[in-house]
């Protein structure tokens, strides 16, 4: 051993002039020495007493480092746990470019004071656990130039990158195209550079999982942009903030198993996972996400074969977007709170989701959520939620389709409109006490209604009528009762389209006229034995009419051989019929029938008293003929609409 290090001091020495600290360094590099595991880094209070804190307890040559790892006869005297320097002040750059590197490198709590440059080189282990970055260049990367503390530009790493335990960097920290064979893991790591990225791994393969957890702070653009992760990307309680728009993008990343942003995860500004391909879940539960200017998170196309979970604990203050998105199991927004008062709290337009959507349990949306034409295996659970946009739509639906139910009930509350046009449905459960301030219901179709959902065609056309009018929905709502057995509320329904069609349609006025009247008589043809209730009255009134003509003093009916004289006859033949009010009245009234009366019997127009009837003067047998040439009409009229109704004619010209 002590010939080695000798040998190893005096190889040096005939290279560099070699101080006390770095002999010291390299007498022990072959003797192994356990480094213990760093408990907290709350000594390091703010950015200005970072370099004073680590208190490097020597001062090592970054030009050695490197002679030490990449010299061929240097490399055969170190040990298989690698080089493991601790507690050091790095003087210099350390430059490791297209080095091959095949032992460890360990630097815990070192203090760079310029840059670490690894472009394309292959390492085994690099571990900067505690360590502090304080270069800031300018330095050749990849035929760029770029202001960076740690340059590891496709860089090859056999295991584990470990920035960790308190590691920090006060400008760009690049790792672009690296290949990393185990975990990219920050764990407690401080990355700075406000006015570019703090972090940036575009392009690189990482088999296993990058942690970006436990109290991470990211002051820059943190970027995985088309990353491939073997495993997970958690974020758990990671810190994002960025004075450009974004604060993570993980952009068109091909992801192994779970996204993790939760558990006090916070970002001040974008997050982007748009395009993004991951077999696992994403988990936003309890994250905070704010970017009022536009979207705070997005996550458009992105493809993830579970679920979605933006719930308990989950706040944006920006927009959310899922459009586009291919969800391969629920959309669970259960307890989320959606702020955006002037887009869309939550856009998730041409989305597929396999299973449920829950905008349940607390779920709040202040601004325009948005599932236009999305594919839902199952459900739309809105019970016990709140959709807020007064000046426009709070929940649109408008194409979208619905595997299963769409759930409206106990508490679900929506300020605004609520747009189902075009949406397809097996199910539609609501209630009467959730029923929003507007609906757009044109072109909705569903199966049925829920069993507890309300069926009395006055609450129905109630709900109906928060809409502007349109055929369509009540059409389909009466189908869908008349398929469920109640077909009496689809009968009123239907009426009340034709009643709403008059109010609220532009029609000519005469048919709107002709519309209120078959709407009177017959129901717009679907009672039509209303006009035989109608044909009952009319006739009902004119026996008690033309009987009081019959026993008029002066007899204003009289045979129909007497003529139009004003003296009665004394008497009638034998066998001339004999007078029946009733009988007389049916005959009048029913053109189609013959009862032997009306031939034989006429009310006389110079019968009777003379009486004013609008500054005119005409006997009262005069009057009683008006009236029996009016029952004539009448009774016409009601036959012909009866007819009309009972074969469906009328129907048809509504």
């Amino acid at each position: 051993m002590v010939m080695e290090s000798r040998n190893l001091i005096e190889l040096a020495e005939s290279q560099f002039h070699v101080s006390e600290d770095e002999r010291h360094f390299l007498a022990t590099v072959s003797t192994y020495q356990d480094i213990a595991p760093r408990t907290s880094n709350k000594a390091r209070t703010n950015a200005s007493e970072e370099s004073d804190n680590l208190a490097p307890s020597q001062k090592l040559s970054a030009q050695l480092l490197a002679w030490l790892c990449t010299d061929a006869n240097a490399v055969t005297q170190i040990p298989h746990w690698g080089v493991r320097v601790t507690n050091a002040e790095i003087e210099g750059s350390l430059n490791l470019q297209y080095a091959e590197i095949k032992f460890p490198l360990i630097f815990r709590d070192c203090l760079f004071d310029e840059a670490i440059r690894l472009d394309c080189a292959s390492l085994s282990q690099l571990d900067l656990s505690g360590s502090l970055l304080e270069g800031s260049q300018i330095v050749d990367l990849t035929g760029r130039v770029t202001t960076t503390s740690l340059a590891a530009t496709d860089l090859q790493i056999e295991h584990h990158v470990l920035l960790m335990d308190g590691f920090e960097a006060k400008a760009e920290v690049r790792l672009t195209g690296a290949k990393i064979g185990g975990n990219l893991a920050c764990f407690n790591g401080k990355f700075r550079h406000s006015n570019g990225y703090a972090l940036i791994a575009d392009k690189a393969e990482i088999r296993q999982d990058v942690f970006l957890i436990e109290d991470f702070e990211a002051d820059g653009e943190v970027s995985l942009f088309g990353a491939k992760i073997g495993g997970q990307l958690d974020c758990s309680n990671g810190k994002f903030r960025s004075s450009s728009a974004y604060a993570l993008i993980v952009q068109g990343a091909e992801i192994g198993q779970d996204v993790f942003l939760t558990d006090g995860f916070e970002a001040d500004g974008k997050v982007s996972l748009s395009g993004i391909k991951t077999g696992g879940q994403l988990h936003c539960s309890g994250g905070k996400f704010r970017y009022s200017s536009g979207y705070a998170l997005i996550a458009e196309g992105a493809e993830i074969g579970q679920g979605v979970f933006l719930t308990d604990g989950f706040e944006a203050d920006g927009e959310v977007s899922l459009m586009g998105a291919k969800i391969g199991g629920q959309l669970a927004c259960s307890g989320g709170k959606f702020r955006a008062p002037q887009g869309y709290a939550l856009a998730a337009q041409g989305a597929e989701i396999g299973q449920d959507v829950f905008l349940m349990d607390g779920f709040e949306a202040d601004g325009e959520v948005s599932l236009v034409g999305a594919k839902i295996g199952n459900r739309l659970d809105c019970r016990a939620s709140k959709f807020h946009n007064p000046n426009g739509l709070a929940l649109n639906i408008q194409a979208a389709q619905i595997g299963e139910s769409i759930i409206l009930i106990d508490g679900f509350d929506a300020v605004g409109t609520v747009n189902y046009v075009f949406a397809t449905a097996r199910v539609l459960n609501d209630s009467e006490e959730n029923w929003p301030e507007t609906l757009y219901l044109n072109g909705f179709t569903y199966e049925r209604l829920a069993p507890f959902a309300p069926v009395q065609a006055k609450k129905r056309l109630k709900w109906l009528r928060l809409q502007t009018f349109s055929p369509q929905p009540y059409a389909q709502l009466a189908a869908v009762l008349k398929a469920s057995g109640h077909d009496e509320a689809a009968t009123k329904v239907l009426i009340g389209q034709q009643d709403d069609r008059i109010k609220y349609a532009e029609l000519h006025p005469f048919r709107r006229f002709l519309n209120r009247v078959l709407g009177v008589f017959i129901a717009h043809g679907y009672q039509s034995y209303r006009a035989l209730y109608w044909a009952m009255g009319f006739i009902g009134v004119g026996t008690l009419l033309f009987q009081w003509g019959y026993s008029h003093p002066s007899q204003l009916i009289t045979p129909s051989d007497v003529g139009n004289t004003s003296t009665a006859p004394t008497q009638v033949s034998p066998d001339y019929p004999a007078f029946n009010a009733l009988i007389y009245s049916t005959d009048v009234f029913l053109p189609i029938v013959d009862l032997h009366q009306q031939s034989y019997w006429i009310p006389n127009a110079n019968r009777g008293a003379e009486v004013s009837l609008l500054m005119l003067k005409c006997k009262q047998g005069a009057l009683l003929r008006w009236y029996f040439w009016a029952h004539i009409i009448c009774g016409w009229i009601l036959t012909s609409l009866w007819v009309a109704g009972f074969t469906g004619l009328v129907r048809k010209l509504e």
